[in-house]
């Protein structure tokens, strides 16, 4: 890989900022869908 091609993919990412945004929003979703299954295995125990 040449200099120039790790600049062009370089390039391609977003700015850190944007990067710890969107990881908060992955973030938070996914702990969603995980009280989201705890509370489905909750009520299939409760079946």
């Amino acid at each position: 890989m040449t200099f120039t091609n790790f600049s062009a993919i370089r390039n391609l990412l977003p700015k850190p900022e944007e990067q710890s945004r969107i990881a908060k929003i992955l973030s938070d979703r996914d702990n969603k869908i995980e009280a989201l299954e705890n509370k489905l295995e909750n009520y299939k125990m409760i079946k």
